[in-house]
């Protein structure tokens, strides 16, 4: 049961990363390319650990740059996703949920 609330929980969580890099004129595969280098990351992680000593020192200068990458593209997301505000009138992706706003209603 926690693993199901855990995969909808994370889906919510991505549609709404998406709606919102639409929001600032970006497209959602920014957070397929932090998965990726994340997932790099690892697997390089895994082979360091794995590989004879004498080899380690280069798989870890691979792991600390992807790594590296992967920190890099989190901030960048994070500030665009937490901190800067939606691009103004309609983008390539929608028109601006802010702007235009009117009432039918007369007074």
């Amino acid at each position: 049961m926690v693993g199901v609330v855990a995969i909808a929980n994370m889906w919510m969580a991505f549609a709404l990363s998406v709606k919102r890099l639409h929001d600032r004129a970006r497209t959602g595969w920014w957070l397929v390319w932090q998965l990726l280098i994340l997932c790099l990351a690892v697997f390089l992680v895994v082979v360091a650990v794995a590989v004879p000593r004498e080899q380690g020192a280069v798989w870890y200068a691979l792991t600390g740059a992807a790594g590296f990458a992967a920190f890099v593209i989190s901030v960048w997301l994070f500030v665009q996703i937490g901190f800067l505000r939606g691009t103004g009138g309609p983008n390539r992706f929608s028109p601006d949920p802010l702007g235009a706003m009117t009432s039918d209603a007369k007074l």
